[in-house]
């Protein structure tokens, strides 16, 4: 016994549990039944609030992406309003195409394979050459290489014939300073024979500048770039008078 059980005058004989046991054993099935009670609610209560989040988050992202395809249905109209002036211009520069089409008509293909002629040395020849202007829509057909190089009023394709690859090379240099002719460039080159010879062949593409045009029916104030540099109107100027000078009176002589 303990001091303090005997200052009070405690019993010393061992304590007795008045309490049955079936009694004791519903008290901890109740306590055991509240708290899995409570732990439940916390689970049930959890799993809300991650659903209520998930579900937030959700609506957020939907938000988004309306959000943007509103704005992108917004971008898609605002291009397509600007659609008639694409068709605008570019009816426009068809037309002066066509006009162009007629100054192709008045080049000088003569003089214009003359002075491609005339790049050849030597070491270099060609095959063959074509001149193609633009169909009846005044456009050109660049060999879907147009946005690289552009198309001009017309392209120039050839086949030519080299001792090396630097005389090729050469050759190609040289076409370019032809006027009229611009953006050379060599589409496929090989090693070719004929049977008596092996030489280098390389086959080309150009494009023909508004330089070659007489710029006769083309408007000076054209959008298409190939209005050139129109000659400038000169008025004549007035022609001297023929009727003679008075002669002079006696009294002028006196």
């Amino acid at each position: 016994m303990n001091p303090i059980a005997q200052k009070y005058g405690a019993s010393a004989l061992a304590g007795v549990n008045l309490i049955p046991t079936e009694i004791a054993e519903r008290k901890k099935m109740r306590t055991v039944v509240t708290m899995s009670v409570i732990a439940v609610v916390i689970a049930i209560a959890a799993v809300a609030l991650a659903f209520a989040v998930a579900f937030i988050a959700r609506l957020a992202v939907e938000a988004d992406r309306d959000n943007a395809a509103a704005d992108e249905a917004a971008a898609v109209a605002a291009r397509d309003g600007k659609a008639q002036v694409y068709y605008d211009v570019r009816s426009r520069e068809q037309e002066e195409f066509t006009l162009a089409q007629i100054g192709f008509g008045e080049i000088d293909y003569a003089q214009l394979t003359a002075s491609i002629q005339d790049t050849a040395d030597d070491e270099s020849a060609f095959d063959s050459i074509h001149v193609i202007g633009p169909d009846a829509d005044g456009i050109v057909d660049s060999s879907d290489d147009g946005s690289a190089y552009g198309a001009g009023i017309g392209s120039l394709t050839f086949i030519a014939r080299a001792d090396s690859v630097d005389a090729a090379n050469a050759l190609l240099v040289r076409l370019e300073n032809v006027p009229g002719v611009a953006n050379v460039r060599g589409v496929t080159e090989a090693v070719g024979s004929d049977g008596a010879e092996t030489y280098w062949s390389v086959e080309g593409t150009a494009v023909l500048t508004d330089l070659l045009l007489t710029n006769r029916l083309i408007p000076a104030e054209g959008i298409s770039g190939v209005a050139g540099v129109l000659a400038p109107i000169v008025e004549p100027s007035a022609e001297p008078s023929a009727t003679p000078a008075p002669s002079p009176t006696a009294t002028e002589e006196g």
